[in-house]
This record gives C-alpha cells, structure tokens and sequence, in this order.
C-alpha cells in the first residue's frame, strides 16, 4: 500500500500546523483514493496540509491549485501570506510547486471545469461554507473526494451544515473522519442523487 513520502509528511509537522499528523495522514489516503484529476485546497494558512496534498499531486501528475485571501490570523502562529505560503512550500520541498490564487474560495476559477479532490478549511461559518459547496459541488466528478476541516464542537455550525449537505446526500459516501477531518467520495453512479456537473 503507498504511503505518504516520509520527508514531506516530517516537513508539515515540522511547519505551524492546525492538522494533526493522524489527519496529515487521512487527507493524504482520502486524496489518494480521488480520480486523477485537479485537486483544490480552499483556506491553506502556512501550507502543512498543502505539502501533504502536493505529494499526492506529483504522483498522480495532476494540478493543486490552493486559494486563500490569506486574511486569517492564528492566534498562536500569526498571519499568512502568498509570499510566506509559496517560502514555506520550497522550504519542504515540495516536487511541484503549486499555483496560488489569492481570492474567494466562494468562487471557483473559470479554468477548472472538473475536480477529483477538494478540500475546504476556511471561514467556519455555515452560510460561508454553503456559498462554498454551491461553487464547487458542480465542479465535482464521479468519484471525488471532499475533505472537510473543523468537523467539531469547536466550530458548532460546521457539523450541521455539513451533515445536511453531504452527510445526507446519497450522492456522497463518508470515507471516515479522522479528529476534526471529515472526507466524502462521490458515488460514481448515473442513478445517484445530488448535484450534477455543469454542461
């Protein structure tokens, strides 16, 4: 069975970090399990889970687009940009360096039209993370892989909002959740229910 590369996975740890290394690990399995195709990361802060999401790109030679307004402060590790962001990834060294879009994770950039991966850690709110669903949902192929961040009491409107749009929609299978990460796959049957990619 593949596993995540050893140095990459060490140097997401080693970076300030909000995902454990038992979630590192589930992203990276969930992604992995995803069709060979785009991968997205909405809300990457310093890039720990984006190091682990670059490796699975790089083996499955597909694009990982990350996008951010970069506008979160952690309280611990303070503020983020696209300039640090981009260090910190040469820095781990990642094989590939991703593209960067500093904007709304509402909005889906016009030039991916189908997503095998996406994972959204971003505003924890759920009218915010509804927008998000709304934007990239039809973006979503057969058999792709949605991972959710702050599935916990902490962030009380996540688990909810969640719950109603994927954890209720036969159209979506629930992979597991590991601590606060949550991971569905897209059902990849013509019969199933829910959303439909535009075309």
């Amino acid at each position: 069975m593949a596993e995540v590369t050893v140095g990459l996975l060490a140097q997401a740890e080693m970076m300030p970090h909000l995902c454990s290394r038992a979630e590192l690990r589930h992203l990276w399995t969930c992604a992995m399990r995803a069709p060979a195709l785009p991968m997205v990361e909405c809300g990457v802060y310093l890039g720990s889970s984006a190091v682990v999401l670059a490796d699975v790109a790089y083996r499955k030679q597909v694009p990982l687009v990350l996008i951010d307004n970069f506008s979160y402060v952690n309280e611990e590790y303070g503020p983020t940009s696209a300039e640090l962001l981009r260090a910190n990834l040469i820095r781990a060294g990642v094989p590939q360096l991703p593209r960067i879009v500093e904007g709304d994770s509402r909005v889906a950039p016009a030039d991916l039209e189908e997503v095998g991966f996406l994972h959204i850690d971003t505003d924890h709110r759920a009218v915010h993370l509804h927008a998000e669903l709304d934007a990239w949902l039809p973006h979503m192929a057969a058999g792709s892989v949605i991972a959710l961040h702050d599935y916990c009491e902490n962030s009380p409107e996540m688990i909810p909002a969640i719950d109603q749009r994927l954890g209720a929609d036969p159209a979506w299978e629930c992979l597991g959740r590991v601590r606060w990460t949550i991971c569905f796959q897209r059902v990849p049957s013509p019969m199933a229910t829910g959303f439909a990619r535009k075309g």
